[in-house]
């Protein structure tokens, strides 16, 4: 996003140490026109982040920064970001207005999240009564727009931070039909004792192999499958052949252009 340049280059003029610096993310909100910065250190904060400390104070497209370090995490300024999502499929037109916190996971590339969300809302086909069980749901990104077609959507996710913006969007968005469980997927998948007749899930790169045995047990008549790692989406949808499902449909998604990094989503019914 063209936002992330001008917090880039007061970055680069800060001449800050790299040495101590493990990774840098640069989250923007295009509504609010400014981002945050998120320095990953290897070692405790000291006097070389400084410097980092100006960058608030010099530029104006930045409103929040965290020190992410082996000590936990400092914030400075207003680290949460608030997105606007503007879902169009064949039954909603809707605005989802998402709050964001810095340990919460969401699709940076938030023109192509539009295409993710449509193509998750295609695959599902809901008809307004389905039960939706949705693995790794995050802050309700899909969670959400689900909620709107189905008729209960139950979102398990292992980030209590997440977990906690996913509950305020569903508040702040007036979705009432939506629940979230904090814990171990495949661990909180042991209480869930009614059908489901949808499962989405986007694991993280190593996949859904943890939760086989309880997708097996729940049985769920079609699974809607995100994946940001092709070899471990091929090794789990062989799996999930082999307990009698089928693939019905696979479409990729350009989350990173320039990159060979690609987002695939799977339909599969059985």
């Amino acid at each position: 996003h063209p936002l992330i340049n001008p917090i880039l280059k007061e970055l680069q003029k800060r001449r800050v140490s790299l040495s101590h610096i493990r990774e840098i993310e640069i989250n923007v909100s295009p509504e609010e026109e400014k981002g945050i910065l998120i320095i990953h250190l290897d070692k405790p904060a000291g006097r070389e982040t400084l410097p980092i400390h100006e960058l608030l104070g010099s530029s104006p497209f930045l409103k929040g920064l965290v020190l992410a370090g082996i000590n936990g995490w400092e914030y400075f300024g207003d680290p949460i970001l608030h997105l606007k999502t503007e879902v169009i499929s064949s039954k909603i037109h809707r605005v989802f207005r998402l709050r964001v916190s810095p340990e919460s996971f969401y699709q940076v590339n938030l023109e192509q999240n539009l295409n993710l969300l449509e193509t998750v809302l295609e695959f599902a086909q809901l008809r307004g009564e389905e039960r939706v069980l949705e693995l790794y749901s995050g802050i309700g990104n899909f969670t959400l727009p689900l909620a709107m077609e189905a008729g209960w959507v139950l979102g398990i996710e292992e980030n209590g931070k997440a977990i906690e913006d996913a509950r305020f969007n569903a508040e702040e968005n007036r979705i009432g039909n939506c629940r979230f469980l904090l814990g171990r997927v495949e661990e909180r998948m042991k209480e869930v004792g009614e059908e489901v007749d949808l499962m989405v899930l986007d694991p993280p790169r190593r996949g859904a192999k943890s939760v086989l045995v309880e997708i097996e047990r729940l049985r769920p008549k079609r699974i809607v499958y995100l994946s940001c790692d092709p070899t471990t989406f091929i090794r789990d949808i062989t799996l999930l052949l082999q307990k009698g499902y089928s693939l019905q449909k696979v479409r990729l998604v350009d989350m990173f252009p320039q990159s060979y990094h690609m987002e695939v989503i799977g339909l599969l019914e059985g």
